[in-house]
This record gives structure tokens, C-alpha cells and sequence, in this order.
């Protein structure tokens, strides 16, 4: 039941990664950035974003890249491992998108919080770039009757079905290959460019590791 609620609510964060952005507006801006090339999302979305924010969307192409290749690997491992990739992406998407959302516990004005999100939002723009999940939902439960109190049962028996079907494995391999290749080809042209930034990232992340190690440590004394 968990994760059928995980995948229903969750599903407008992989449709639209922009919350606060209106509908349309958000649909106009999607055409054009999946038109962009490396070089021109590099030129009109990320180049201007100061260093900090370069690694923080950096980071989040290659944790996408990691959950995209991880469905694409899992196509074909049955439908818990299937499920278990999606629901995986679909909980970093909308960690992200929670991240984006201003987390001022009281307000007692606006102004905090549209400074916050003004300050966020060329990075929002930056990460427009981002695969949808959706279609590869919308594939993968195509065999999933609507009805109320739907279980997570329900979910795996439509995965299981989809997945036995062959035009229909071949259809998420597709979508999914694209989906890769195209993270691929902006994480490549990254590491091309901002080798320096990609090497902060590696570090930050070391040390990051380093240190759970050692609180891990401390708490198993």
C-alpha cells in the first residue's frame, strides 16, 4: 500500500519537476529544453550558476543517471526488481523536488521564502534537462485497472503482466535507452568542461562517506 501511494502522489513530480511553476508555463518551457543540445543548455542553464550550485546539479545528473540505468538493467529481472528501480526514482525525484520547496517553519511574510526560491531557480531551470519518469509509468502499468483501494498487489500483478509482454518490454527498453543516452550525453560534456567542479563533488562526497564511516563506527562502540 506504501508504494502504491508513493507512486500515485509522487507521479506529479515526474511529470512536471517544476511544483511551483504554472502548468502551461511549465509545458512551454519543457518543449524548448528538450531541444537543447549540451552546449546550448550549458550556454542559456548552467554556465551562469555559481560553483556551488554547478556541483549540486552536477550531483543530481549523476544520481539520475544511476536510477535511469538502474530501471534499464532491471527490465528484465521480473517485476519486484522492476518496482523496486522506479520506486526508487520516483522517491529521489521528489526528494528533490521537496528540497526546492522553501522550508521556513514559521512565516510571517512572503518575502523569505520568494528570496529563497528566486535564489534556487536557475538551478530549477538547470535540472529541466532531467528524464520524466512518467512514461515509463504509464508503459509499465498499462495492464493496471483504476479502481479504489488499489493494492500494491494489484500494481505487481500489472507489472508482472506488462513485463511478459514482449512489445511491451521492448517499448521501456526504448524509452529508457533514450532517457540514459540523453543524461548521458550532459554528464559527458560536463566532465569535459568543469573538471574542476566534478572533482570538488568527488571529494565533497569522500568525505562525506568518510565521515557516516566513523559516525557509524562511534555508534557500534
Amino acid at each position: 500500500m506504501k508504494k502504491i501511494a508513493l507512486f500515485l502522489c509522487s507521479i506529479v513530480f515526474t511529470s512536471g519537476f517544476l511544483p511551483l511553476v504554472a502548468q502551461e508555463e511549465h509545458k512551454q518551457i519543457t518543449m524548448a529544453v528538450e531541444q537543447l543540445t549540451p552546449e546550448m543548455w550549458n550556454q542559456q542553464r548552467f554556465s551562469s550558476l555559481i560553483s556551488e550550485h554547478k556541483r549540486d546539479v552536477i550531483g543530481i545528473l549523476q544520481a539520475t543517471q544511476k536510477c535511469f540505468k538502474g530501471m534499464y538493467d532491471s527490465v528484465d529481472k521480473g517485476a519486484d526488481t522492476f518496482l523496486e528501480a522506479l520506486e526508487l526514482t520516483i522517491k529521489f525525484y521528489t526528494q528533490i523536488a521537496m528540497t526546492f520547496t522553501a522550508n521556513t517553519e514559521i512565516c510571517l511574510g512572503m518575502s523569505p521564502i520568494i528570496n529563497e526560491l528566486e535564489a534556487k531557480l536557475p538551478m530549477i531551470k538547470a535540472l529541466e534537462i532531467l528524464p520524466s519518469a512518467k512514461d515509463v509509468f504509464e508503459v509499465a502499468t498499462r495492464f493496471l485497472s483504476a479502481k479504489e483501494n488499489m493494492t500494491e498487489q494489484d500494481l505487481k500483478r500489472a507489472l508482472n503482466k506488462a513485463l511478459r509482454n514482449k512489445e511491451i518490454k521492448t517499448e521501456l527498453k526504448t524509452i529508457l535507452k533514450k532517457q540514459c543516452a540523453d543524461i548521458d550525453g550532459y554528464i559527458n560534456y560536463v566532465n569535459a568542461n568543469y573538471a574542476q567542479e566534478v572533482t570538488e563533488l568527488a571529494e565533497l562526497k569522500a568525505q562525506m562517506q568518510e565521515l557516516l564511516s566513523k559516525m557509524q563506527e562511534q555508534q557500534g562502540q
